[in-house]
């Protein structure tokens, strides 16, 4: 990394799919669900999730321990939840499974947000305009086709890429995000499809 410069480092998890089987000496014997009352492949998910949050716990204290750091902004997000056709099953079964199908956005370092932690619904597509609000980069042409989590004004919703479900509350979107939202898929799919950025400028006006 040139010295002085500022960096992003991203991180796209979970890469742990189906089985979900840690061998055993890589089991937290602290943290082994296995002898609890819960399904297998369940108790065997939770020791995954558990095994790779350890891992990156190493690997952002070395970061912090780095005289970069404060120049270095952290994305860690999830590629796809992970339980798929296991999930109707494991919600009868545990009060630790969501219904719903949700993966992480966490962002370490960033000098826009602070602490500060988003509950309601977003979406794949608010990921970018987020970064961008966070790095204050505004120059761009590209503003993405969703909405800044930092946003006061954003609309708590959001369409599943892989399911096509819709979650959370469009009452304060106008016709034309909301169209937006739902054809986002489409739209990125034909942008990569047909190399769209190749000729367009890094940065400039709308």
């Amino acid at each position: 990394w040139p010295e002085g410069e500022s960096r992003m480092l991203t991180f796209v998890t979970y890469s742990g799919h189906n089985p979900f089987r840690l061998p055993d000496n890589m089991v937290d014997p602290q943290f082994d669900m296995r002898e609890k009352d819960l399904p297998r492949r369940l108790a065997d998910y939770i020791a995954m999730a558990h095994y790779t949050d350890s891992q990156l716990h190493i690997l952002i204290d070395y970061l912090r321990s780095r005289r970069d750091f404060d120049n270095t902004l952290v994305v860690i997000v999830g590629d796809h939840e992970g339980l798929a056709g296991d999930r109707n099953d494991f919600v009868k079964a545990s009060s630790l499974v969501s219904a719903g199908q949700y993966t992480p956005l966490l962002v370490l370092n960033s000098p826009a947000c602070g602490g500060s932690r988003v509950e309601s619904v977003a979406g794949q597509i608010d990921i970018y305009p987020t970064l961008s609000a966070m790095l204050g980069l505004s120059g761009y042409f590209w503003h993405g086709m969703g909405q800044s989590l930092l946003d006061p004004d954003r609309g708590a919703y959001a369409v599943s890429m892989m399911t096509g479900e819709e979650v959370g509350d469009s009452a304060a979107l106008t016709s034309r995000m909301l169209d937006m939202i739902r054809s986002a898929r489409r739209i990125s799919d034909a942008t990569i499809r047909s190399d769209y950025f190749k000729n367009q400028p890094l940065n400039g006006s709308d």
